[in-house]
């Protein structure tokens, strides 16, 4: 019985090796951990009228970037150059009125628009409108017909305009050098004799 007694005692100190490094193995691994899944996020459903609108880039300037431009202010004391002097009659009118005094020729105009209708001047929906300028202006008259055949005449100022039919416009142009009241009126037919004149008075 003795020569079994090494043997087991060497079985017994097997085992306690093997039971001590399984024992230092499961010690050494690291414990799974439990993760959990994440969640996926469904997208958003909205309706027709609700559906947010992409914000707007934020606009650039020629230069690639959305830095305001300043640009320099006139000084105030420095004259501008308007050039009103060399504009058309119609421009100086709406800057002026109807008489306008050239800064630059000290020259005087004014601006009539008349109506020719059936036996009938009119201006701004008055009859036979009194034209009244100033010794010395450059008169412009422009007739348009809104019925019939009509003309512009001043017989002691040499004026006379071209006729026009429904529709048409004609401008005439003349200087009032003289003083005095002065008859004007449409000479085709028989529309003088029937009440188509005014005065025009040059003060």
């Amino acid at each position: 019985m003795k020569p079994t007694t090494p043997i087991i005692a060497l079985f017994v100190v097997l085992l306690a090796a093997i039971l001590w490094l399984g024992f230092l193995a499961q010690k050494e691994t690291p414990e799974t951990q439990y993760v959990e899944p994440q969640k996926t996020e469904s997208p958003t459903v909205y309706e027709t009228d609700e559906v947010p609108l992409p914000e707007k880039e934020s606009e650039n300037n020629e230069f690639g970037n959305d830095t305001k431009m300043e640009y320099p202010i006139p000084d105030s004391d420095e004259p501008l150059e308007s050039g009103l002097e060399s504009a058309p009659i119609e421009v100086l009118e709406e800057v002026y009125g109807e008489d306008y005094s050239g800064p630059s020729t000290g020259k005087s105009y004014s601006d009539f628009s008349l109506s020719g209708k059936s036996f009938d001047f009119l201006m701004n929906g008055e009859e036979a409108p009194t034209l009244r300028v100033n010794a010395g202006d450059t008169v412009f008259v422009t007739l348009k017909s809104i019925e019939g055949m009509h003309d512009f005449v001043i017989d002691e100022l040499n004026v006379q305009s071209e006729k026009v039919s429904f529709g048409e416009v004609t401008t005439v142009e003349f200087g009032a050098d003289r003083p005095g009241v002065y008859e004007y009126y449409c000479s085709v037919g028989s529309h003088r004799a029937q009440g188509m004149f005014g005065a025009f008075i040059v003060e």
